[in-house]
């Protein structure tokens, strides 16, 4: 049963977009829990760090959002999954430039 769900799931295009979903999720979750902190609006929270004049947090945001694949990195490579692995180092090899780019 296990290998039949492992063979759907093992899938280097299922990495790069479970990848790009846990970069946005974890970009909410971060965004929310930054607004309540501050006592913020999400928006507001996007306008002042991204628009505003804390631009120089971008980089370290997108940083904390890439972290959430290398959680799921390790999680699915102890689990042997190499595949979906491969589409996880996918989203963080293109993410780098990114974050270099906004540094």
């Amino acid at each position: 049963m296990e290998s039949a769900v492992k063979s759907k799931l093992d899938n280097v295009w299922i990495g790069v977009g479970l990848g790009i979903v846990a970069s946005i999720l974890f970009y909410f979750l971060y965004a929310f829990i930054w607004a309540m902190i501050n006592g913020m609006t999400s928006s507001e929270f996007y306008d002042q760090i991204f628009m505003g004049f804390e631009g120089y947090f971008t980089s370290k945001i997108i940083t904390i959002c890439a972290l959430s694949n290398v959680i799921l990195f390790y999680i699915f490579l102890k689990k042997n999954y190499l595949q979906l692995c491969k589409g996880l180092l996918a989203v963080l090899v293109i993410t780098l430039p990114i974050v270099i780019y906004f540094y």
